[in-house]
């Protein structure tokens, strides 16, 4: 277990944060000792904070959010490539990363290139993820569900299970309200959407 987690504290230091988290969730569970904050801290990182916090700032969302996605889609690895095709710390598919770059006046977008740039992703990724928090009126777990997923399947869905009216016209909070995460039909997206709040509780 040890072993494990000075191989984690590398990993942490070269930006691997993957692997961190691999050798480190070995470590605990061989060896209760190592379940302390000061290794849990550096498991959650606040890489290009300077970035997060100004686009986040613009569209009035929190950082620790940002940070969550991010730690999620491609645990803050640059040039991340998801087997979809999603590119950089924010995973965006080449169609969602045009559609952003007009939605933001760019005269061009080179692509993988310029998605592979912090500032511009997070900038494009934080956009995005706004668009979705306006779509389903500040729901924080239906934003990020149709950030993973897409708006017209997460719709599809909502309007088949009757519940879309329910949420949308929600105003308190009911952890009964939100056991829908569990129903829904691509098991990634409801792993992806309770990983995140568990991110943003932790952060």
């Amino acid at each position: 277990a040890l072993q494990k987690v000075v191989l984690s504290r590398y990993f942490v230091a070269a930006q691997e944060y993957a692997s961190a988290v691999k050798f480190m969730n070995e470590a605990w569970d061989e060896n209760l000792i190592f379940r302390q904050k000061s290794f849990l801290a550096m498991l959650y990182p606040s890489d290009f904070l300077a970035a997060i916090t100004e686009f986040a700032g613009q569209k009035k969302i929190e950082s620790d959010l940002i940070l969550s996605l991010i730690r999620q889609e491609s645990a803050f690895a640059r040039t991340a490539v998801s087997r979809s095709g999603a590119l950089g710390l924010m995973q965006l598919i080449p169609p969602t990363a045009e559609e952003v770059a007009k939605d933001l006046g760019f005269k061009s977008l080179e692509i993988p290139d310029e998605v592979f740039s912090p500032k511009i992703n997070i900038q494009m990724g934080t956009h995005y993820l706004a668009k979705m928090l306006k779509k389903y009126q500040g729901h924080v777990p239906l934003a990020l569900a149709s950030y993973n997923a897409g708006p017209s399947r997460l719709d599809r869905w909502l309007n088949a299970k009757g519940i879309a009216k329910k949420i949308k016209e929600k105003t308190g909070f009911d952890p009964l309200d939100d056991m829908w995460v569990d129903e829904l039909p691509w098991s990634e997206t409801s792993f992806y959407v309770k990983s995140i709040l568990r991110n943003l509780v932790i952060y």
